[in-house]
């Protein structure tokens, strides 16, 4: 080891080993003179005589120092002691994606895209600024589960370094190989800030799944490299069922192998997620990169429901008529007036007048009855 717990380095005091990695041993220290709690980045020897690469990465440590951002870890300073180089940086409590998702598995989607966004926010932030990352991963994303899940990315100026030296040195490839692009392979002279959109679909493929998303049994690098480079993305739903249509489709939008056909800017899949989740769609719409289903897959119900909707509206105006007929607001009132004005009118005809003279006085039955007898 460099360092050792306990030891005093200039102004700060060791407390314990965070990790280690390919460059060098992450230390957990104070700052003695303001008792703030720091990360203390050491070289290993290999790289610490290379002086070409201390050159290299004293200037992008410059550049990394410039970054202000909640979720990027701030680089304090940069120092040489005893032949050796530290780097002084701000202190991410929690644990790193990759510790995360080995102890869950698939994180559910609502606390992906929580992390992803803030990773895109600070991808969007270096992005205007001209800095490319090159080594998006889980081991360089530390989460503070205690609060919120929030984001601190690490090594921005380190991985740039890192990567410029390959460039000199034959047989040598930096970063990892499972979240590499496919330019960052064939065409890695011409990498711009689209690589790391790449490698952040890779990290989310991981975060939705569980699993990478290539061949892990194999051994070959030519392998994997492979797979990157021609082979199609995975289908994540036949390893973790359960994740929403839209978002499978945001992670093959970044996972595109021409660069073109990406999302250009991290803004573009920030404003993805963020108007999916404010308005989500009843039924899910696929973005523009995913095929159109043909007919004959439909479901059958929803072919009836067409055919049903018609007849529906139909019914609804009709209904809608009939309750728009006006009522009258009161009962009518019989007008014996007017009644009798329509009835038709009669002439009665006049009584004959009768000459007493004439008149013949009628037969009492009684005296007939008895002059017969």
């Amino acid at each position: 080891m460099i360092l050792s717990e306990g030891q005093i380095l200039r102004d700060f005091r060791v407390l314990k080993l965070l990790g280690e990695g390919g460059m060098g041993e992450v230390w957990l220290a104070e700052d003695v003179n303001i008792e703030r709690k720091v990360a203390l980045k050491a070289l290993y020897r290999q790289y610490s005589v290379d002086q070409e690469l201390v050159e290299r990465f004293r200037q992008e440590a410059r550049i990394q120092s410039t970054l202000s951002h909640p979720n990027i870890v701030t680089l304090h300073s940069f120092f040489s002691h005893d032949g050796s180089y530290f780097i002084v940086m701000e202190y991410a409590p929690g644990i790193s994606l990759r510790e995360l998702i080995g102890k869950t598995g698939p994180i559910p989607f609502p606390r992906t895209l929580n992390i992803v966004s803030q990773i895109l926010s600070a991808l969007e932030y270096t992005h205007r600024k001209g800095i490319i990352h090159r080594d998006i991963k889980p081991s360089n994303i530390m989460i503070d589960t205690e609060n919120g899940d929030e984001v601190k990315i690490m090594d921005f100026g380190i991985a740039k370094a890192m990567e410029d030296l390959s460039h000199t040195r034959t047989g040598t490839q930096m970063g990892t190989i499972w979240y590499m692009s496919p330019e960052q392979i064939h065409d890695v002279k011409n990498i711009d800030h689209r690589s790391d959109l790449f490698s952040l679909g890779i990290v989310l493929y991981e975060m939705l799944t569980g699993v990478k998303p290539y061949d892990i049994s194999s051994e070959s690098s030519f392998k994997i490299q492979s797979q990157i480079v021609y082979d199609p993305l995975p289908d994540p739903l036949l390893t973790y069922p359960h994740i929403p249509l839209w978002i499978v489709n945001l992670l093959r939008k970044l996972c595109e192998k021409d660069p073109a056909k990406r999302y250009q800017q991290a803004s573009q899949a920030l404003w993805d997620i963020q108007r999916m989740e404010v308005a989500p769609p009843v039924q899910e719409a696929p973005l523009k990169i995913a095929p159109e289903p043909s007919p004959a897959s439909e479901p059958k119900s929803r072919s009836l429901w067409w055919i049903l909707i018609p007849f529906g509206m139909i019914a609804l105006l009709m209904l809608l008529t009939v309750l728009r007929q006006p009522k009258p607001e009161t009962e009518p009132v019989f007008d014996k007036a007017k009644y009798e004005e329509k009835l038709p009118v009669y002439e009665e005809e006049a009584e004959p007048e009768v000459n007493p003279d004439s008149i013949q006085p009628a037969s009492d039955p009684v005296a007939a009855d008895s002059t017969a007898g």
